[in-house]
């Protein structure tokens, strides 16, 4: 928005004021209810689809792996310690007790390195648009070091600053992506798969 209540979209602009209450985190609760979607809907490809040695399967498979980290890191960053969802809760899973962030976040990371083991590559820089707004490998390590940087920042733990050097050092040696000439054109659609973002 323009940062005025005039064009206020789902109560953005109370968050963005810190005017957040009860009545109006409409924005809020998307976000909680969708994150976990995206959890449920992974966990599904991942628990349901059988063990296989197809690499199509396996790949999405992997990007599923990606997405519910992905969304699960989300939670955290807005929730701090959301219910911990790794699997298809049965029955009597349906109010977990909040997770421990510590926990989730070497989930998170694990995950995503897991992911870039399978997701392919882009074949060379400024391919991203062939490659389809799919999460590669480098996109995938690109996340794993972001979390890593975060939590380590977050909750002062060097080591997990540290343990982010690497996933982050291949995505740049990778010499895959690069940075864009005119800043003005990055969150604008002439950006769309620039050589500067890791994963759209």
């Amino acid at each position: 928005g323009g940062g005025s209540f005039m064009d206020n979209s789902h109560g953005l602009q109370h968050v963005q004021a810190y005017k957040l209450t009860s009545s109006n985190c409409d924005c809020l609760d998307k976000v909680y209810e969708n994150c976990y979607k995206v959890i449920y809907y992974s966990n599904c490809i991942i628990e349901k689809i059988p063990e296989t040695s197809d690499a199509e399967i396996n790949r999405i498979k992997a990007e599923a792996k990606f997405l519910r980290a992905l969304a699960t890191f989300r939670l955290i960053r807005f929730f701090g310690t959301p219910p911990f969802v790794d699997h298809i809760p049965s029955s009597d899973e349906y109010y977990p007790s909040n997770g421990d962030t510590k926990t989730m976040i070497d989930w998170c990371i694990s995950n995503m390195k897991e992911a870039a083991e399978v997701v392919p590559a882009l074949s060379g820089i400024g391919t991203q648009k062939q490659y389809g707004g799919r999460i590669s490998k480098h996109g995938a390590l690109a996340y794993a070091g972001k979390v890593g940087l975060w939590y380590g920042t977050r909750y002062n733990d060097p080591s997990y600053v540290a343990a982010a050097v690497e996933p982050l050092k291949t995505v740049v040696n990778s010499g895959l992506y690069g940075l864009v000439d005119d800043m003005s054109i990055l969150f604008r659609k002439q950006a769309d798969f620039c050589k500067e973002y890791v994963f759209e």
